[in-house]
């Protein structure tokens, strides 16, 4: 015997977004279908528990093998058909949480017979194009905002506006960190609780630290405090104090010569790495435990190895 399916009542869809939220009770992902089955007189079949399944399709003539999703209400889950009329929750066997709605899709139904094992009549025809509420065309958004109107987490995003606001703030009540940017799994850039900025480090200890690395300073740095270099410094167009400068680690090679009224302290290497003095001004010369103080310049004389001054 065949069957026909009229639809009383149609297909409520609204867009399913799954998220998961710890203070909220998890929604129903169900859809209610409801119909008709009559026989080829279109007189109610009899009442009773009928096998049914049921298939989602990309359209209207592929295969139901290739269906996206599919459910088989037989054995204990047959539908109760009452005067010809039954409801079924789509889903209810059959998870839908797998399926992607954001595309259309197409309703195959088949009749099973009452028995026990079913006897499968075929599936009917046409299919139904799945429809919705007039509602849910606002439910796709958030705040009448689009999908592509938010940045995503597990996708390329681009933030821009032209508004004079501040486009992006963050801001970080708790202990943790206020940033933490990574390549990959390694943690390349960290702001920390307090401000302090780190490259190359999780846990800089001034403001602005760089560890495992070259630093280059592309223009001027100016340093109105005091400026600390622990590691090498290489000055490739000079270095300029306006100040009194302390360097804490200089090494210079130097020598002495005596001749009958003065001895003459002179350098070979005076310099840091390349970078060499070739003007010195100052108001005295001592070297007390190799620490050289630059005196005044009409005492400096050249050394046949270098600069010198004489005592």
């Amino acid at each position: 015997m065949f069957f026909v399916v009229f639809i009383v009542l149609s297909l409520l869809l609204v867009p399913f977004t799954f998220h998961t939220q710890s203070v909220e009770a998890a929604p129903n992902y169900q859809i209610n279908y409801q119909g008709k089955l009559t026989d080829a007189s279109e007189v109610a079949v009899t009442d009773g528990t009928y096998n049914m399944r049921f298939w989602l399709l990309a359209s209207s003539t592929v295969a139901t093998t290739s269906a996206v999703w599919t459910e088989s209400l037989t054995t204990t889950n047959r539908v109760q058909v009452t005067n010809g009329l039954f409801s079924v929750m789509l889903g209810s066997t059959s998870a839908l949480t797998g399926v992607d709605f954001n595309q259309t899709l197409y309703l195959g139904v088949e009749i099973g017979s009452t028995t026990t094992t079913p006897v499968w009549d075929g599936e009917m025809s046409p299919r139904k194009i799945l429809g919705t509420v007039p509602s849910a065309f606002e439910a796709d958004r958030l705040d009448g905002l689009t999908s592509t109107q938010f940045a995503r987490t597990d996708a390329t995003s681009s933030i821009a506006t032209s508004s004079a606001d501040t486009l992006l703030s963050i801001t970080q009540n708790g202990a943790g960190d206020i940033l933490n940017l990574f390549d990959g799994g390694t943690e390349v850039f960290s702001v920390i609780d307090g401000g302090n900025v780190g490259l190359g480090t999780t846990s800089p200890s001034r403001k602005f630290t760089v560890q495992g690395g070259d630093f280059w300073l592309g223009g001027n740095l100016t340093a109105t405090g005091t400026l600390s270099l622990s590691g090498l410094a290489t000055f490739t167009s000079g270095f300029v104090s306006q100040a009194s400068s302390t360097i804490s680690a200089l090494s210079v090679t130097t020598g002495t010569t005596t001749n009958a009224t003065s001895t003459t302290l002179y350098t070979s290497t005076f310099g840091l790495n390349s970078e060499y003095f070739t003007d010195l001004t100052g108001t005295g010369l001592s070297l007390v435990s190799g620490a050289l103080t630059a005196p005044n310049i009409s005492n400096w004389t050249t050394a046949t190895a270098g600069i010198g001054y004489d005592t």
